[in-house]
């Protein structure tokens, strides 16, 4: 195409000074009128062949740019769809990108081990393939349904990976750590939240102030995480030391004096 642009340009460019030369000698009346039309007729026919050319060389050059597959993030390549020389087709993957900085475990639990496991909480993983060697983790993430065949609850915990010792498909061993380290998220059921007075498409929760005679409830927004069973997960503004009011909490005001019952013992 670069060619054909090279010599349409040059082609152009004669035609141009024989339309100019055309031009002069028809002045003098030295051609012919005719003589004069076909001259014209050859220079509007190269300028327009030089830009179908040129055309041709701009979409050739979109093709080719096309053929160089650029990522816009750091990863690893975790398969590779296409060999040097195949057919391929728009819309069709070539290579899987991963980011394996951090990567993730996922084990399934029945429910009645799930009580015990909260957001955040600590637990160690170990695997078979990196003997000797065990991984601080989180655990991120605690599926709100049980699997419909398996019947436990997806638990993800999420493990940092800066030196790219996990891989993708290994089996690893998980332990709950009995206690110590970052406190769990607190948990709290949906009849505990209220329309934050700040914003309306917030949330708060009603906290429990003060002691005794002097006890208030006071309203302060929270930041939701993800839903655990019929419980919410409450990421940032409290603390699980904290009294939250989790039954008629829209029927009390902030600064209200509430009073606290002790629960009773069966």
């Amino acid at each position: 195409a670069t060619g054909q642009v090279a010599a349409a340009r040059a082609a152009a460019e004669k035609a141009r000074l024989d339309f100019e030369r055309a031009q002069r000698l028809f002045a003098t009346q030295s051609i012919t009128r005719p003589e004069m039309e076909n001259a014209t007729a050859q220079r509007d026919g190269s300028r327009a062949q030089l830009a179908a050319v040129q055309a041709l060389l701009a979409e050739a050059q979109v093709g080719l740019r096309d053929t160089a597959l650029t990522v816009p993030v750091d990863g690893d390549v975790m398969k590779k769809s296409v060999e040097p020389g195949a057919y391929t087709g728009p819309g069709l993957p070539a290579f899987v990108i991963g980011d394996v900085s951090s990567v993730k475990v996922v084990l399934g639990l029945p429910d009645i081990a799930l009580h015990g496991v909260q957001l955040g909480q600590d637990v160690v993983v170990t695997t078979d393939a990196l003997p000797g060697k065990s991984f601080a983790a989180k655990v991120s993430r605690i599926a709100a349904v049980a699997d419909s065949v398996t019947r436990n609850f997806d638990v993800e915990v999420e493990i940092p990976n800066p030196d790219r010792l996990w891989k993708p498909g290994m089996i690893a061993g998980v332990e709950l750590k009995s206690g110590g380290g970052h406190a769990p998220i607190p948990l709290l059921p949906l009849t505990a939240f209220v329309p934050s007075v700040k914003n309306k498409e917030q949330f708060a929760v009603m906290v429990i102030d003060g002691a005794g005679t002097n006890t208030r409830a006071r309203i302060r927004d929270v930041v939701l995480g993800d839903v655990v069973g019929n419980r919410v997960a409450v990421t940032q503004g409290l603390n699980r030391e904290e009294q939250v009011i989790t039954t008629g909490a829209t029927m009390v005001i902030d600064g209200e004096r509430v009073e606290v019952v002790p629960q009773e013992q069966p």
